[in-house]
């Protein structure tokens, strides 16, 4: 805003500067006619004092603020208005055809706008008095004076009329002006003693004018920044009072400014976020500290018999340490795994796998167990079909979607595995009439299991958690719709 007021003041000073220094030029051309009217009358003797006219009159005033100088081509003794008193003006070194303009320092001081002009006398011959008539000179009429000079010798003129400048010799025919002309140098200032002051007063004013303008600015922007602002600082200290036991809090959206609005409903979704994620780790620590207590709880009971009773203790019950420390190390491992997973430490080792094979090769180990419920499975996978990707991380993918189907659906069932070459690239669909559409949204959940197969040691609710990070870590997605009673497990490439 300063740098914008800056400039507004200079243009402004500039053109009130242009238009003042306009209006003196225009003076100063006008002052051309009667400052060779008295150049020519003071060659013929006539004393300044006799030109009473307004633009004459100030020549002559040993006070006044107009003044002028003039040099025939052949001499370099100035005539000077009687204005202008000792002091002189600087010759001219170089003319235009609409004069030229500058300002000069006089010795007194003073500063003058001057106007250089080089005029022409008129060839002798040319007949006097206007339009070649007799009666006194007018304002201009010297201008067209016979080149006879009283005093310089040579009879006086026949009618007595007096005549202007003589011509020189060598000047006829000369490049400037023609045959017979004369050249005169021609200075005529005026005062910027007015306009100066008046530049004075404008700068003054844009100064002062300037000073308060920043200072009204800066308390009103101020002003309007703490009104416009007073929304924003109070969402800020709402936000500040969230802790993690206040994630249900949202923000009135309806009651923010338009501008602010985009901001709450971005907060409010980011609470909602926040509060699931919160909820879903609360979950977590409760499921983990549940899945641990049981098997920690056998471990302790057994030592305790054994330590109690240890003629007692049978092969048997070093199976049983066996297994239950196995279930534990694969749950922990599971969990480092994942966390590895969602944490992108883990690294892609990319290969072509051919699906059919690589899908058969892991219903292997579960179709022992599928076969025992009575399950049917059907593989609708073309053999034509390769994928490029790591297959550590496919196959941890489809053994926890096979070992689910296989483990929880319905007995005497279905189990449906496909892939095709265009759509998901695996699915998995099988009956599961126990499931509901509030589920759905829980199945890929860490230790998430529903509470009838809590009993079941063969699995800790981790397998379709791991199978969503391999897939993440793979730039795919897995996707669950329950639909009919049946349910499918679909992994899909994200969009590119």
């Amino acid at each position: 805003m300063g740098l914008l007021w800056g400039a507004a003041g200079v243009v402004l000073f500039q053109a009130v500067k242009r238009g003042l220094e306009l209006q003196i030029d225009s003076d100063l051309r006008n002052l051309v006619g009667p400052a060779r009217f008295i150049a020519r009358a003071h060659s013929l003797g006539i004393p300044q004092q006799q030109f009473r006219g307004s633009d004459l009159a100030g020549f002559n005033d040993p006070d006044g603020r107009v003044y002028f100088a003039a040099w025939r081509s052949a001499e370099d003794t100035p005539v000077r208005s009687k204005s202008l008193g000792d002091r002189t003006l600087p010759r001219p070194k170089r003319f235009a055809s609409q004069g030229v303009f500058r300002d000069y320092e006089l010795a007194n001081g003073e500063w003058v706008r001057t106007l250089s002009v080089r005029s022409q006398n008129p060839p002798p011959g040319r007949p006097v008095g206007p339009r070649g008539g007799g009666g006194p000179p007018g304002r201009d009429e010297f201008s067209r004076m016979e080149t006879r000079e009283p005093g310089r010798g040579g009879p006086p003129p026949e009618d007595g009329r007096p005549r202007a400048w003589p011509l020189r010799p060598g000047r006829e025919g000369g490049a400037e002006g023609g045959p017979g002309h004369e050249s005169v140098d021609l200075v005529l200032a005026k005062s910027r003693r007015r306009i100066d002051e008046t530049l004075q007063l404008v700068l003054g004013g844009i100064g002062f004018t300037g000073i308060v303008a920043a200072l009204a600015s800066m308390l009103l922007v101020r002003l309007a920044l703490e009104s416009g602002l007073r929304p924003l600082r109070n969402l800020g200290d709402q936000t500040a009072g969230i802790d993690t036991g206040a994630l249900d809090h949202r923000f009135a959206t309806d009651i923010l400014p338009v501008e602010l609005r985009p901001i709450g409903v971005r907060l409010n979704d980011l609470l909602a976020r926040l509060q699931q994620g919160f909820e879903r780790e609360r979950r977590f620590g409760a499921d983990l500290a549940h899945e641990l207590r049981t098997p920690v709880a056998e471990l302790r009971s057994m030592a305790e018999v054994a330590m109690k009773w240890p003629e007692q203790t049978t092969p048997e019950n070093y199976q049983d340490l066996l297994a239950i420390s196995e279930r534990m190390q694969g749950t922990i491992e599971n969990l480092l795994r994942l966390a590895r997973l969602e944490n992108r430490a883990s690294v892609r080792r990319d290969e072509t796998v051919r699906l059919s094979e690589f899908l058969s090769e892991c219903w292997k180990p579960f179709s022992e167990r599928a076969a025992g419920r009575g399950l049917r499975v059907r593989f609708s996978v073309s053999p034509e079909i390769s994928l490029a990707t790591d297959p550590n991380l496919l196959r941890t993918i489809a053994s926890n979607l096979l070992s689910n189907a296989a483990e929880y659906a319905e007995a005497d069932s279905e189990v449906t595995v496909e892939s095709a070459g265009s759509g998901p690239v695996l699915s998995v669909c099988n009956a599961a009439p126990h499931l509901s559409d509030d589920d759905i949204p829980h199945l890929f959940e860490r230790l998430w299991r529903l509470d009838r197969s809590r009993t079941s040691g063969s699995h800790c609710g981790l397998g379709l958690a791991l199978a969503k990070a391999c897939a993440e870590a793979l730039d795919m997605r897995l996707t669950a719709e329950l639909k009919d009673g049946r349910l499918k497990i679909s992994l899909t490439r994200l969009a590119q």
